[in-house]
């Protein structure tokens, strides 16, 4: 008897212990794409399995390992969030987030081209994506329609983040050979120079050109020749195949796809602000306005398909058969019932907490368990640890069973917000929103009080979600020691004040016993403090003040006196003492001098009295 088993990887099955297929989604060169329960969380998941040849590659599958834990620490709208990775008996895997949508693949093959506008905010979603990664050290090396997905609502999130430079620094790669998507290569990718980020933005402003126009702008018999024209040729502008784009989008696809990385955009940040730019604001508010369907998974068989090729024969066959099957069944009891009484052991399970995934997996292995892995976000435990097992250490179970390995992403990461020339409450808030624990420090600062006038670390750094972040805050200007100047003259007073940083206040005021244009007082007073730049009031004194002369003509001497004493003045007589009678004054009468001044009388014989 002969058989042959063919096995179909399209059947429903049970991924790493948790992951029930109900879907293909897409299939691609790296591996499958289906939706996935997960039946630990009860959700839906994108469930990326490899292609044997890859899963079975030890570079490729710790470079995956690798890749995919970085992917999982982005957190940000418009990138498909990475859950989990691992391995099982058949597969090695990666569960996402499930998006419900369309790629731009998709999108095009029904739409043919897109409206400047539309095509403007798909790329700018795209770009606040490669951003968020730029930040976190992380390079796409692989934008294409194909990893752009869009939702119903006009929604962008970018998939696969990491996955080709895993690809491209296994051994699964042959050497020499060149990862990517042809059309969409970057000059220095095509030549296997550095790539960092500008790579990304010269596969982002390729896929702008294909949105604007419908196609991709070289075209060869070959994809290594259509890699190789990008060296030597500049992408043509949009415009020039389809009329009537905006010539501001001509400007953002050649910038983004110049053959010197030098000459690109430095950043995506800077492209999706000149994508901005380039269309109306109202193009980046309300929907897409194009048609994009839900996802659709070819729904797959509940069981696996099983051929058995049995060979016809006669009754002498049949009568072997059956001696050949009893012998079997023999052997089988004699075999099963020790192996039944094993399969009853159990095992504790060993605490395998802080230890890397590989270690604690062998570590399970040794002890008589199978693992399969959940990856989550831990603050506490460095990247690539176990935080925890399930079931948890200390437990007896059956040795054969499944024990579950949480190992740790490290925290998650967030980009730190720019808050100085903020306020100190409207800074502290914008820290606490996204997670980051804010520690003030006041200094003296000639900002106004109550300013941030400086933060540690600086945007845009990425740290760990829950992380410290001092913000320095104005208490204004240093007080400094307020100056005397009781007693000097104005001028000199208001010199010595403004030297020493104040502003100068001046009123006067009559004062007889104060000559004029001194300093009668100061607020603050000297010997306190004051900021500096604020306001030292000073009172001046004006001298005495002025009265009207009485006229003292053809008065006698007492009587002069009494009304110049009256008057608030001196007095003071000249002439013969036998002459009695005031015949002329100084100063005259009516006149206004100050008040304690002297009036000199002169006395004489009143003859024109």
């Amino acid at each position: 008897m002969t058989q042959e088993i063919i096995s179909d990887r399209t059947v429903a099955r049970l991924v790493g212990g948790r992951y029930r297929i109900s879907g293909l989604v897409a299939s691609g060169g790296m591996g499958e794409v289906y939706a996935a329960r997960d039946t630990v969380l009860d959700r839906t998941v994108a469930l990326k399995v490899l292609r044997p040849n890859l899963g079975s590659d030890p570079g490729f599958v710790e470079r995956f390992r690798g890749e995919a834990t970085n992917a999982a620490r982005l957190s940000h709208p418009s990138i498909v969030q990475v859950y989990d990775w691992g391995r099982d008996e058949h597969d090695t895997f990666m569960a996402m987030e499930f998006v419900d949508g369309q790629n731009l693949r998709e999108v095009l093959a029904s739409e043919g081209t897109l409206s400047p506008e539309v095509a403007a905010r798909i790329a700018w979603q795209v770009c606040s994506a490669l951003e968020h990664a730029r930040r976190a050290g992380i390079v796409h090396r692989d934008i294409k329609p194909e990893n752009i997905l869009i939702t119903p609502e006009g929604s962008v999130k970018v998939a696969d983040f990491g996955l080709a430079r895993a690809l491209a620094e296994s051994r699964a790669t042959q050497a020499g050979i060149v990862l990517g998507t042809a059309a969409y290569l970057s000059p220095e990718q095509v030549q296997g120079g550095e790539v960092d980020q500008r790579a990304d933005i010269y596969a982002l402003g390729i896929v702008l050109y294909e949105m604007l126009t419908g196609v991709t702008p070289f075209t060869a018999d070959s994809p290594a020749a259509v890699a190789y024209r990008r060296i030597h040729e500049d992408v043509p502008a949009p415009s020039a195949r389809v009329a009537g784009l905006p010539r501001a989008l001509d400007t953002v696809v050649a910038t983004a796809t110049a053959r010197d990385p030098g000459g690109r955009y430095i950043s995506p940040a800077e492209m999706g602000a000149a994508l901005r730019a380039a269309v109306p604001d109202a193009a980046f508010t309300g929907g897409l306005g194009i048609e994009v369907h839900q996802t659709t998974a070819i729904p797959v068989a509940s069981q696996e398909t099983v051929q058995i090729a049995i060979r016809k024969g006669g009754h002498r066959w049949r009568k072997r058969r059956v001696a050949a099957l009893i012998a079997i069944l023999t052997l089988i009891l004699g075999v099963l019932v020790p192996v039944g009484l094993r399969a009853n052991a159990k095992a504790i399970v060993p605490s395998v907490t802080r230890l890397s995934q590989e270690k604690a997996a062998a570590a399970l292995r040794k002890a008589g368990f199978d693992t399969t892995t959940v990856t989550r976000n831990d603050p506490r435990i460095p990247s690539g640890s176990v935080i925890t097992t399930q079931p948890p250490a200390g437990t007896k179970v059956k040795k054969g069973s499944t024990v579950t390995l949480f190992v740790s992403l490290g925290p998650v990461l967030v980009t730190v917000p720019d808050v100085v020339g903020k306020t100190a409450s409207d800074a502290i808030a914008a820290l606490k929103h996204d997670g980051l624990v804010p520690v003030r420090r006041d200094v003296f600062n000639a900002a106004k009080k109550d300013t941030v006038v400086g933060q540690e670390p600086r945007n845009p750094a990425v740290i760990a979600k829950g992380a410290k972040v001092t913000v320095t805050v104005s208490k204004g200007p240093e007080p400094v020691l307020v100056p005397d100047v009781k007693s000097k003259l104005q001028a000199e007073a208001t010199s010595v004040l403004t030297t020493a940083g104040f502003t100068v206040k001046v009123t006067q005021k009559e004062d007889a016993n104060v000559p004029e244009g001194t300093v009668i007082s100061q607020t603050p007073a000297a010997g306190t403090k004051a900021p500096k730049g604020s306001e030292i009031a000073l009172v001046v004194s004006k001298g005495t003040p002025l009265a009207k002369v009485p006229d003292l003509t053809c008065m006698t001497r007492k009587q002069a006196t009494d009304a110049a004493t009256a008057a608030g003045f001196k007095i003071r007589f000249e002439g013969r003492n036998k002459y009695n009678i005031v015949v002329d004054q100084d100063p005259v009468p009516n006149s206004e001098a100050h008040k304690g001044s002297t009036i000199t009388a002169v006395v004489g014989f009143g003859t024109t009295c």
